[in-house]
């Protein structure tokens, strides 16, 4: 056999072990990184410091703390509540008048309907 020969086929055996080395050490990672991931996605939430206000049980003093929402608002959503039943839907609420769907717009992050 010639030397060149044998070179050759050693540089080809080199290259594809080195090459079968790098995709172990790929899939190691990959392995890795996609249970960190899974962890990551097991882990719950932290609880945020701002809670939601139930529209349908807050009194007027707790809908008055509400940004932009004043006595006479707070006091006109709990009559329109005992009128007409609960809310269904927190957007319900834009059936008040005196809320605008901009006023609704940022209190709504703050807002739940049960």
């Amino acid at each position: 056999m010639p030397i060149a020969s044998i070179r050759k086929t050693d540089l080809i055996h080199r290259a594809r072990s080195f090459l079968l080395l790098v995709g172990v050490v790929l899939c190691l990672k990959l392995a890795s990184c996609s249970s960190e991931r899974k962890q990551v996605a097991a882990t719950p939430e932290p609880l945020t410091a701002v809670s939601t206000l139930d529209i349908n049980s807050a009194t007027v003093n707790e809908l008055e703390e509400l940004p932009n929402i004043g006595p006479k608002l707070a006091n006109d959503i709990v009559q329109h509540r005992t009128k007409f039943g609960k809310f269904r839907r927190k957007q319900n609420l834009m059936l008040v008048d005196g809320m605008s769907a901009q006023r609704f717009r940022e209190i709504s992050p703050l807002l739940r309907a049960e």
